[in-house]
């Protein structure tokens, strides 16, 4: 698939707002289980698979995925009230922790803008 950072966040945007799939649908995407990971990160089950959601430092939580390939990395993040951020670099050295740590960090800020904790 070939797309803008626009794009994704168009995307992710209508998927979260329930735009794209009947509301018995919606709901089982959007119902997780948590993953042990320490960043709060939950899991989709059933239909929702691919589909993460994170906590935001200033609370709530936004739902995104991000994915790489040599070269490549991306990570998109919605909220369900519209605030949409992706972040793409095409120099991603193989998807070490630290860039991957970054891009979550640059669409959580992005996210939170104007927002306090």
């Amino acid at each position: 698939m070939i797309s803008s950072g626009t794009d994704l966040n168009r995307f992710l945007d209508a998927l979260v707002r329930g735009k794209l799939l009947r509301p018995a649908q919606q709901r089982q995407m959007m119902t997780t289980r948590p993953t042990g990971n320490p960043d709060g990160r939950a899991y989709g089950l059933g239909l929702g698979l691919g589909l993460e959601s994170r906590p935001l430092p200033h609370g709530g939580l936004y739902w995104g995925h991000g994915g790489d390939i040599l070269g490549y990395g991306t990570v998109g993040g919605a909220t369900a009230d519209g605030r949409q951020a992706t972040v793409m670099v095409n120099l991603n050295a193989g998807g070490t922790d630290a860039q991957d740590a970054d891009m979550k960090a640059a669409v959580q800020t992005a996210l939170c803008a104007g927002r306090h904790a």
